[in-house]
């Protein structure tokens, strides 16, 4: 019995590890700036509809690595500022 369980156990984290190796994560990457090109420290960025985020650094740049399908939609807000909602359709997309 105790040989059936720690076969079993194996073919399981078998099949987990391959999952993760088949799962596709992306990166989304940016500059939060504002109308002067200044950067914005600390904006939030959010893909729509999920709990992936980040916060942009001193330089106004930020990173998601998600795993997620294109197109996205991220939200970015930051104090005294409207939200804005931007499209993303591919990994390597420039968004001004």
């Amino acid at each position: 019995m105790k040989y059936i369980s720690s076969k079993l156990f194996l073919v399981i984290g078998l099949l987990f590890l391959s999952y993760n190796i088949f799962a596709q994560s992306k990166s989304i990457k940016g500059k939060i700036t504002d109308k002067a090109k200044e950067p914005l420290i600390g904006a939030n960025v959010q893909i729509k509809g999920t709990n992936y985020g980040a916060v942009s650094n001193a330089d106004g740049n930020f990173e998601i690595i998600a795993d997620v399908e294109f197109p996205a939609e991220l939200e970015v807000s930051y104090l005294g500022y409207n939200t804005q909602t931007l499209s993303v359709t591919a990994e390597n997309q420039k968004i001004v």
